[in-house]
């Protein structure tokens, strides 16, 4: 009987940077980005970048998919911008943002969401979460395979 192995996809170096960048942009262009992650899904062995923004359970999440297209557009790569955030422990260069990330590896969720609530109540908020990775960890009664915290407030 042959086993089946799942190799679990890696969030690189570039995905981190394009994430961070996309995240900057946001809060530039004026959205209130109340928390902002890469997170795992062990069962789609997938990453995605999720956004978190005031009022999305009540007036629906398509305006806040528009307004992160926007911006998405609007944002040409420039060359290399170098960043650098993120904990001692793991440090993101961030070039400029390139459009091969899309809409599609984006989950907006309200920022009074249960998971993100669980994640403040368990990690805190602020600058002290920022550029945490979070790896197979139980917080607040939420399983967390892996994520990486660009913003949690």
């Amino acid at each position: 009987m042959a086993e089946e192995t799942v190799v679990k996809e890696t969030l690189s170096q570039a995905t981190l940077a394009k994430g961070w960048e996309l995240t900057q942009r946001l809060i530039e262009a004026g959205l209130n980005v109340r928390a902002s992650l890469w997170l795992y899904n062990e069962e789609r062995n997938s990453w995605r970048l999720m956004i978190g923004l005031p009022n999305v359970k009540k007036t629906g999440p398509r305006k806040a998919y528009e307004q992160i297209r926007a911006v998405m557009s609007k944002t040409r790569s420039t060359g290399i911008t170098p960043v650098v955030t993120g904990s001692q422990q793991s440090p993101v260069t961030a070039f400029a943002y390139n459009s091969d990330l899309s809409l599609w590896d984006i989950s907006v969720i309200d920022s009074k969401d249960p998971f993100l609530t669980a994640l403040r109540k368990g990690l805190g908020t602020g600058k002290k979460v920022e550029g945490s990775r979070v790896h197979r960890n139980m917080i607040n009664r939420v399983y967390i395979d892996d994520a990486y915290i660009y913003r949690l407030l």
